[in-house]
């Protein structure tokens, strides 16, 4: 039973598509005028639409050189750095603001397109109906980049300009302040030395002077003392010279009892037993002539 259903279904399903497939064939002429049509009617409307061209710039970031003071180690070092003129954001911004933000009547918003590539890079695409139109587009978006990118280098330089002048003038200052106050101090070391100098000769001078009059002093001291002394040397050469005679005199006379005593000694020396009773009597005859002679 089951098998007489299938079988029925699939003649059935042969049927309904002979009879598709005859109604195609019976139907091609509308088949064909409808393609034709359609054909038609698309290239139409492919002529009748404006041309759309893509222009696209591949633009690179720039850098410039920027002035570092490094005072480090006590010295002061100018060191020049390179750094991008400007971030791929920021110039971005600046990009959609001068160009689409501000001429949306220009130009299609849709159609604009801006993306950054490598940090440096940024990549601008704009749709227009022609290419002139595209590449005008792209060279004032140039123009207008290497202009603000000239007044940003312009600007920093100038400052770094000022900055180094600024610092130079410091550096100047700075120098001019410490040659017054060396010339100062200088000035100031002079006089004090200057001062000690004549204070240490002023001393010098009472010092020489001090001496001098101590030496001339010595000296009066000196001449009075030899003066005294030769005074007194002459005042006992005369009272010598006054005594001589009277020396002499007593000279002669003890020579004159020498002599007696010494005869009497010999004329006792002759007399043994006057002799032993002279040398018993103090002082002895001996004695007596010896005192005599010295």
């Amino acid at each position: 039973m089951q098998e007489t259903t299938k079988t029925n279904h699939y003649i059935e399903d042969e049927i309904y598509l002979k009879d598709i497939f005859n109604q195609l064939i019976a139907s091609k002429k509308l088949i064909i005028i409808i393609t034709l049509l359609s054909t038609i009617l698309a290239f139409s409307y492919s002529n009748s639409k404006p041309p759309i061209f893509k222009s696209n710039a591949l633009i690179e970031i720039g850098t410039y050189n920027f002035v570092n003071f490094d005072e480090s180690g006590g010295q002061l070092n100018l060191k020049a750095n390179k750094a991008l003129i400007e971030s791929a954001k920021s110039l971005l911004s600046e990009v959609n603001i001068a160009f689409v933000h501000k001429r949306q009547s220009e130009i299609d918003p849709d159609g604009f397109t801006a993306s950054i590539l490598e940090g440096r890079l940024i990549k601008i695409g704009i749709t227009t109906p022609s290419i002139k139109m595209g590449q005008d587009f792209l060279n004032e978006i140039t123009a207008y980049i290497l202009k603000r990118h000239e007044n940003i280098v312009t600007t920093n330089t100038q400052r770094n300009i000022n900055v180094v002048n600024t610092r130079l003038d410091q550096i100047n200052s700075e120098i001019e302040f410490n040659n017054e106050r060396l010339k100062t101090e200088n000035e100031r070391l002079k006089t004090t030395l200057i001062e000690d100098i004549e204070a240490n000769i002023v001393i010098l001078n009472n010092e020489i002077n001090n001496i001098n009059a101590e030496i001339e002093f010595n000296n009066e001291r000196l001449k009075t003392e030899n003066k005294i002394k030769l005074s007194d040397t002459e005042n006992r050469i005369k009272d010598i010279n006054q005594l001589l005679p009277t020396i002499d005199k007593k000279i002669n006379a003890l020579k004159a009892v020498i002599s007696e005593d010494t005869a009497n000694l010999r004329l006792l020396e002759t007399d043994p037993q006057l002799l032993k009773e002279r040398a018993a009597i103090p002082p002895t005859l001996s004695e007596v002539i010896y005192l005599y002679k010295n």
